[in-house]
């Protein structure tokens, strides 16, 4: 989605999924969501150069 142009993302974060009541298969573990934002970042600054 950054690489086409999004100017917003949306996730689903818990600290653990795998116990999260519901759609704990599509979300985010929390300890790996700071990496993920890096990447986003990352990609989001190199599209706009």
């Amino acid at each position: 989605a950054m690489a086409a142009g999004a100017n917003a993302l949306f996730f689903e974060i818990h600290p653990n999924p795998d116990i999260a009541k519901c759609d704990g298969p599509n979300m985010i573990a929390l300890d790996k969501a700071e990496e993920l934002f890096v990447i986003c970042k990352d990609i989001f600054e190199l599209v706009r150069r």
